[in-house]
C-alpha cells in the first residue's frame, strides 16, 4: 500500500507541473500511507482509468500565473465486504443420546482466487459466522464429522454452496437421526435327547452412540430368554454399537452369536451395529449347543462262589454340575445282565457311582468311583466306563458230632448220620431253592471221625440247618441249627455246626441200654 500511495503522488506531481507544491498533496500521500476510506466495509484498490470520480479533490496554485482553480481528482474504488452464517439443525436425536459437536470445514474464492478457508464446530441449534470476505465470493461448507447422523452435506463432495453478498446470507445444514432396533433371539440344541429343560439364560446389552465413550441413557439392559424366545430393544439411533453378552449360558458347551449384518462369532459376546427399522432392524441369534455323553456301568464277578451269584446289583449314580440341575439315576443289574449304559448326560457333569445292593457279594469295589463326562468337538466319543467288581467268597460248614452223658463211653465206635441242607431265595419271585442236601456220616473208632468239613461252597445269604436222621439211641439230641433255627451265611469263612447226643445210664452201639 505504501508503494501505491507513492505512485499516486507521482502522478499528481506530473499533472500539476514542475512547480507543483508537495504541500498541496494530501498528508496521507505525503507520508506514503494509504488514504483511509470512510466505509469500514471497503478496501482501497488501484484506480482504473474508466472509473475516475470526483469523490476526492486536491487543488494547487501555479506561482507564475493568475489565480485559477483547476480541479484534479484522484479516485478509490470501494470493494464492499460481507460474511455468511452457518446454522446447525438436528432432527430426531434419540432420547438420552449425547453427541459431541459436529465438525465443519469451509473454503471461499473470489473469482479464481482463494480468499478464506478453515474449520469450526457446532452443536445442534447453534450457528457460526464467518469473518468478512469480499462481496460476491463463493463459499462452500461441508461437514467432516456428522457424529453418526444422516447429512446431505457430509464430505467436501457434498458441500453446500453460498454466494456472499450484502445480505450476509445464512446456510442451514441439517442432521437427522433415523431410529432402529435390535432383536435378540435365543435357541438351544442338544446333541442327544434333552435330559431336562435348560431354563432361561441371562443377557446384557449395552449400546453406545456415536462412539463407545457415549453409552446411551438407560443402558446397559439385562433380561432373560428361554429357548425359542426373543426380546426387541427399540428407539435406538441407527449406527449405534450394541454389545450383546450372554452372561449365563446355563452350562452350554458352545455359544455362537449370529448377527444379521455381521459374521457369526463363537463366544458369548458380539458387538453389532443398529440397522434402521425400515429395513427390519438388526437381529442377533444366540445359539447354545449342549453336548451329551454316556456312562457305562459294567459289573464284574469274581471269587469261588461266583456260580451262585444272581443279584440284584443296585447302583446309584449322582451327577452334579455348577450351572445345571442334579441328575440321579438308579439302575439294577443281574447275573444275566451285567452291564448298562446311561445316556444323555450333558458334558461337564461330575458323576459318582455307589452300590446300594451288592447281590450277596462278600466285597465290592468301584473303579473309578467318580468320573467327569468329557466335552468334545466333532463326533461324540464313546461312553465313560465304570467297573463295579463284586467278589463272591464262599462260606463253608464244618460239622462236629459230640457224645455226652454218663453212658457215653458205651457208644465208642458208633456212627451217626446227620443231614445238612442249605437253601437260598430265587430273585424276582422265583421262590426258595434248596441247593444243598447232603447226608454226613460222623463217628467211628477215631476222634477225627467226629468232625467233617463240608467241601461245598456256600453263597452269601444262604440258610443252612442240620437234622440227625439216626440218634443211635441217644437219651436226648441237641441241635442248635435245626430247621427252626437256620443259620444264614453272611460272611466268608467257616461256620461251625455241632450236634450233641447225650446218653444217660449206659447203652451200646445198637442203641440198647
Amino acid at each position: 500500500m505504501r508503494t501505491l500511495a507513492l505512485a499516486l503522488a507521482l502522478v499528481l506531481v506530473l499533472a500539476l507541473g514542475s512547480d507543483a507544491s508537495a504541500s498541496a498533496l494530501p498528508s496521507a500521500i505525503r507520508s506514503g500511507r494509504s488514504p483511509h476510506c470512510s466505509d469500514a466495509n471497503s478496501v482501497p484498490v488501484r484506480p482504473k482509468p474508466t472509473a475516475i470520480s470526483s469523490a476526492t479533490r486536491w487543488t494547487s496554485k501555479r506561482s507564475h500565473s493568475a489565480r485559477a482553480r483547476r480541479r484534479y481528482s484522484a479516485s478509490y474504488i470501494a470493494m464492499p465486504l460481507a460474511h455468511f452464517t452457518v446454522a446447525k439443525a438436528v432432527v430426531d436425536l434419540p432420547a438420552g443420546a449425547t453427541v459431541p459437536p459436529y465438525e465443519f470445514a469451509y473454503s471461499c474464492t473470489s473469482g479464481t482466487a482463494p480468499v478464506a478457508s478453515g474449520t469450526f464446530t457446532l452443536v445442534g441449534g447453534a450457528s457460526w459466522t464467518s469473518s468478512t470476505v469480499p462481496s460476491g465470493s463463493v463459499c462452500r461448507v461441508w461437514e467432516t464429522n456428522a457424529q453418526g447422523a444422516t447429512s446431505s452435506n457430509l464430505g467436501e463432495a457434498n458441500a453446500a454452496t453460498v454466494t456472499v453478498d450484502a445480505t450476509n446470507p445464512t446456510v442451514t445444514i441439517t442432521n437427522s437421526y433415523d431410529t432402529g432396533s435390535i432383536t435378540v433371539a435365543k435357541s438351544v440344541t442338544w446333541d442327544g435327547a434333552p435330559p431336562f429343560p435348560v431354563g432361561a439364560a441371562q443377557f446384557n446389552v449395552s449400546c453406545a452412540f456415536p462412539d463407545s465413550g457415549n453409552v446411551l441413557l438407560g443402558y446397559p439392559q439385562q433380561f432373560y430368554l428361554d429357548d425359542g424366545s426373543s426380546t426387541t430393544l427399540s428407539g435406538l439411533p441407527v449406527g449405534a454399537a450394541c454389545t450383546v453378552t450372554e452372561t449365563d449360558t446355563r452350562g452350554a458347551s458352545t455359544t455362537v452369536i449370529k448377527p444379521s449384518n455381521a459374521n457369526a462369532v463363537t463366544g458369548v459376546t458380539a458387538t453389532v451395529a443398529v440397522e434402521p427399522d425400515k429395513s427390519g432392524g438388526t437381529r442377533v441369534d444366540v445359539g447354545n449347543r449342549f453336548t451329551t455323553g454316556a456312562l457305562q456301568l459294567t459289573k464284574k464277578l469274581s471269587g469261588d462262589a461266583t456260580a451262585w451269584a444272581q443279584g440284584p446289583f443296585v447302583l446309584d449314580v449322582h451327577c452334579t454340575h455348577d450351572a445345571m440341575p442334579d441328575l440321579d439315576s438308579r439302575v439294577t443289574l443281574f447275573a444275566n445282565q451285567l452291564s448298562t449304559t446311561i445316556s444323555s448326560i450333558p458334558t461337564g457333569y461330575l458323576c459318582q457311582v455307589t452300590e446300594a445292593g451288592n447281590g450277596g457279594a462278600s466285597a465290592s469295589s468301584i473303579t473309578p468311583s467318580s468320573v467327569t463326562i468329557p466335552p468334545y468337538v466333532g463326533p461324540p466319543p464313546g461312553p465313560v466306563v465304570v467297573t463295579i467288581d463284586n467278589t463272591f467268597e464262599p462260606g463253608y460248614v464244618k460239622l462236629t458230632k459230640s457224645v455226652d452223658g454218663s453212658a457215653a463211653a458205651h457208644m465208642a465206635g458208633a456212627v451217626y448220620h446227620i443231614r445238612l441242607q442249605c437253601e437260598r431265595d430265587i430273585i424276582n419271585g422265583g421262590g426258595t431253592q434248596v441247593f444243598l442236601d447232603r447226608d454226613v456220616a460222623l463217628g467211628g473208632a477215631k476222634p477225627a471221625d467226629y468232625t467233617v468239613s463240608i467241601p461245598d461252597p456256600l453263597p452269601m445269604g444262604a440258610r443252612c440247618w442240620t437234622e440227625e436222621t439216626d440218634s443211635v439211641g441217644a437219651t436226648s439230641v441237641t441241635n442248635p441249627q435245626d430247621v427252626n433255627h437256620k443259620v444264614t451265611i453272611d460272611r466268608a469263612g467257616t461256620f461251625d455246626f455241632g450236634v450233641t447226643n447225650t446218653y444217660d445210664g449206659g447203652g451200646n452201639t445198637d442203641g440198647s441200654i
